[in-house]
This record gives structure tokens, sequence and C-alpha cells, in this order.
């Protein structure tokens, strides 16, 4: 298991909000997270109720089976607002300290099982320490969404998925040169690298690579870079990319790095 040290900093201790009560009235949402917001609070209700449908409804019967898929649409509907959420950089977040380079080698069974046989998942060593203070959860799941980009874009069945962490400088050059959040400053990060031998992307497909829904594969899919880069922003950090025609893709997620508290404290 990799190495997590709790802490009560999260996302809404650093940007404070004032939650509207049941009874007040509230704008429409005019953001993408506020209608992801909106969206997953009726989607509650449609939940709760299908939830009651199914309980009083036979089993077996069409309206149970009609109930169970309105359920089920509902369902994947909030996975698609938690990546909206994660796209605009506000979803939820919990901070923990987390050795990245551990994480990965705990991460890998999963990670490799979304991949599936069209390629072999290898973890290299990390270069040196890579501790950072994120929310273990989003980085996991940027990493799969990642990971799954990269299996889709194989081309021979055999191909090979690469991650890597290691600690590194980020000028103010690199900073303007990658998507980052706007509180990101040049300093310490850990880069934590996906690469892969897929097919790679032309110029205007890098260029769209993060727009929402934008998919060359599949209709509907497209969420995934975004979300990822959602991740990155919220930890005020961020995402370079980089790929050609026939030589693949690296993508690599930027998190500002901190000491772990046993080394900050001298526990050496």
């Amino acid at each position: 298991m990799p190495t997590v040290w709790s802490s009560r900093s999260n996302c809404a201790s650093r940007r404070p909000r004032s939650e509207p009560s049941a009874s007040t009235p509230r704008p429409c949402a005019t953001s993408p997270s506020g209608a992801a917001h909106d969206f997953n609070n009726l989607l509650t209700g449609v939940i709760g109720y299908t939830t009651l449908l199914l309980d009083q409804l036979p089993r077996g019967t069409p309206a149970h089976d009609f109930a169970r898929e309105i359920d089920v649409a509902a369902q994947r509907a909030v996975e698609v607002s938690t990546k909206m959420l994660a796209l605009s950089g506000r979803g939820q977040v919990r901070h923990a300290w987390l050795d990245l380079g551990d994480a990965l080698n705990y991460w890998r069974h999963g990670l490799q099982s979304l991949a599936g046989a069209r390629a072999r998942l290898a973890v290299e060593p990390a270069r040196g320490p890579c501790t950072a203070q994120v929310d273990p959860h989003g980085v996991q799941q940027a990493l799969a969404h990642l990971v799954t980009n990269a299996a889709e874009a194989q081309i021979e069945p055999d191909g090979a998925i690469v991650l890597a962490a290691e600690r590194v400088e980020v000028t103010p050059e690199r900073l303007r040169a990658a998507r980052a959040a706007d509180r990101a400053v040049p300093g310490a990060y850990v880069a934590v690298e996906v690469r892969d031998s897929g097919a790679g992307m032309s110029a205007e497909t890098l260029r769209r690579a993060f727009d929402p829904f934008f998919s060359t594969r599949f209709t509907g899919r497209g969420l995934g870079l975004p979300a990822s880069l959602g991740i990155a922003r919220g930890h005020d950090g961020a995402i370079e990319i980089e790929s050609a025609p026939g030589r693949g893709t690296t993508v690599r997620l930027l998190l500002p790095f901190t000491a772990s508290p046993a080394r900050s404290t001298g526990g050496r």
C-alpha cells in the first residue's frame, strides 16, 4: 500500500463558499461546474424515487424492468456529471500526503485491468522522493482516464504503456507551455507520466485533445483528458502532452511537490 499521511486540508477549506438552503431561490447555473451541481441535485431525486419504485414493483414485471433501466441510466448520468466537476477542477477533494512512486506500484494491477489485453503496463522505479499533498482518489481517477486512452490508442495487440514518477523543477517557460491552473507557480513538482506506444495524434487532433466530448474513436466519449486536466488544475498543477503520428503519446500530470511530514519534521 502506498505511503499516505492524512491531512484535513481540502478544497472547501481553500475555496470557501456558502451553500444556499433548500428554501432559498437560486439562479440558474452559468458555469459547467454549477450546471453539474444542479444536475446532480436533480439526479438525487430521480434515483431516490426510482429506488422507491423498485421496492414497490413486483420483480420480473415489465414495470420493474423499466424502473431498473431508469435507475441504470441515472447512475450513468451521475458518472458524467462527476467527470464534468472534475473537468472544472471543482470536484470534491480531500488531500493527503502521498508518495506517488509507491502509489503507481500499488495501483498497477487495477490500471492493468483497464488496459486489458491491448497493452502491457509497466511501472518504472521512482526517481527520488515523489511526495505530494493530493486527493488520492482524484489522481487515481486521472490515471485511469489516461491509461484507458493509452490502451485504446494501441495499433498492435501487444502494445506498451509505461508509468513513471519523478520530482522535476518546472520553470516559468515550461509552465506557460503546459495547461496549468491559474494558481500554479514555478518550482518543484512531481511529474506522473503515462507513456504509450500507440498510434499518436496529428497536430490538429492534439490541438483539440482537451475539448470536452471530442473523440476520434467513440461517440459519447472524450471526457477523459478534460477531466484529467480538471483534476490537475484542482491541485494547482498542470498537464503536459506530447504526441505525433506513429510515435505514441506521453501525458504528464504535474502536481506540486510537498515534503512528507516525516521529512519536514526531521524524521529521516
